[in-house]
């Protein structure tokens, strides 16, 4: 549904998903996928529904997206210095 007094009037579809499914994408463990969580400060946050944790599928994606080019980059540094 759009929202007419929205600043972003487009809609959007959103995908949650549970921690078997993030840690399904990411190739780990839902273990690992808790300990990301405690520890690494980029990991996206889940929302909170009553006891259960979900993730918007995106977000999850975008992260998969960020840790690819961070590899391309260091990548492409190391070909440079062995120049």
């Amino acid at each position: 549904m759009i929202n007419p007094n929205s600043p972003n009037p487009v809609p959007r579809e959103r995908t949650l998903i549970r921690i078997n499914d993030v840690a399904s994408l990411l190739g780990v463990t839902p273990s690992s996928v808790r300990d990301y969580l405690a520890r690494i400060p980029e990991f996206p946050e889940p929302l909170r529904i009553g006891a259960s944790l979900f993730w918007i599928k995106q977000s999850i994606e975008e992260y998969i997206d960020s840790l690819e080019r961070a590899a391309a980059e260091r990548s492409a540094k190391r070909r440079a210095s062995a120049a």
